[in-house]
């Protein structure tokens, strides 16, 4: 009802639409926005340069899938074949859940990187709607919130499918739909869920994914923060994330066109010459993303 009031237009008939974009794949699926680090974890970035051995790299692929900490996966043409990203408590954790992962696989491993998250910032896809300012910002310190067993599963439950309704949160539970509105409504508050996004297939619409990274000149926090403010209003730029490594920087973009794509950052050199030292390009060729990468109860805390 909200989105017929938005595109005036008819329920029945933006329901169909919706729908129908579903069935055609172009919405993948829609999920919550969960700050693991208002769970007490960290986010470690992994950077691989791999051997072209097509069996051995989908055998990896797939163990990378299914491994519990693992919670972005994405294959990718430039500085970089494929980028992980792990949720764990502490350095030492991230240490050993990567040793554990490169022991398996060390024989098409050739080299790697590693940056550790500081803050992103997800903004709106401008280009698909009007601009707005509106953005999620996942970081800053880390928090101790602890997860019962029923936060725990709605959480699992919405991030596979945010649109699954309150009741049938609540008889997948065995709760009350008052319980589970409750605990819903708690973990927005507590900032744990920071909000609700659809995954789409952008080759189904026609665009890319990109990621620039940023090796700076000045690091100067009042430079940082206009970049910040020119990433929010650009219709293409759709994160902005900051990290301790070589790139401290790392922007994503959804451009319709390669060309596209450089008068982007031809823009962004030209406008923060002060700041941008040099730029190294990311294609993103497929992505797979698992966002509760916990595969037991947090805590036991209410």
């Amino acid at each position: 009802s909200e989105l017929a009031r938005t595109v005036r237009q008819g329920r029945d008939r933006v329901e169909y639409r919706v729908n129908r974009l579903f069935d055609l794949g172009v919405i993948r699926g829609t999920t919550v926005v969960v700050d693991l680090i208002k769970l007490g974890f960290g986010i470690y970035k992994t950077y691989l340069k791999i051997q072209n051995q097509r069996r051995e790299v989908e055998r990896f692929l797939k163990y990378l899938r299914a491994h519990p900490r693992v919670f972005w996966i994405a294959v990718c043409d430039g500085n970089c074949d494929l980028t992980i990203s792990i949720a764990a408590r502490s350095p030492i954790e991230f240490y050993q859940i990567q040793s554990e992962i490169f022991s398996e696989y060390s024989d098409i491993i050739i080299d790697f990187y590693v940056t550790t998250l500081a803050g992103v910032w997800a903004y709106r896809k401008k280009y698909l709607y009007k601009p707005g300012t509106r953005f999620f910002f996942v970081g800053g310190e880390p928090g101790n919130l602890q997860l019962d067993p029923l936060s725990y599963k709605i959480l699992q439950l919405l991030t596979q499918n945010a649109r699954t309704t309150v009741n049938e949160i609540a008889d997948k539970t065995r709760s009350t739909p008052a319980i589970v509105k409750n605990r819903i409504e708690r973990l927005e508050e507590q900032k744990v869920i920071l909000g609700y996004r659809l995954e789409i297939d952008r080759g189904k619409i026609g665009y890319a994914f990109w990621k620039a990274q940023l090796v700076l000149r000045s690091h100067r926090l009042a430079d940082l923060e206009m970049l910040k403010s020119y990433c929010n209003s650009h219709p293409n730029i759709t994160y902005l994330v900051q990290q301790v490594g070589t790139y401290k920087i790392e922007l994503e973009l959804e451009v319709s066109s390669y060309g596209k794509y450089f008068e982007i950052i031809d823009d962004l050199r030209e406008r923060f010459a002060h700041l941008i030292r040099n730029v190294e390009m990311m294609l993103i060729k497929d992505e797979y993303y698992k966002w509760l990468p916990i595969s037991q109860v947090v805590g036991t805390g209410s």
